[in-house]
């Protein structure tokens, strides 16, 4: 488990490589900012950044949980 927060212009080319990998496979589909990237089993789902601390913790759950 990990976490970044990056700005939308950054290239992440100095970040660990499966970061790095990741951050470039989901910048080009990003189209709202600021946004939640959460990343299990190789898949990334781009979501709307949470509201408040509930709905961010209620989504990290259900990630964990497998959705």
């Amino acid at each position: 488990p990990s976490w970044r927060i990056y700005d939308p212009q950054f290239t992440a080319a100095n970040d660990v490589a499966i970061m790095k990998d990741l951050w470039t496979a989901v910048k080009p589909k990003i189209t709202v900012v600021p946004c939640l990237v959460i990343e299990r089993n190789g898949k990334a789902d781009i979501l709307p950044f949470p509201v408040n601390e509930t709905e961010s913790l209620a989504t990290l759950k259900k990630y964990k949980e497998g959705k």
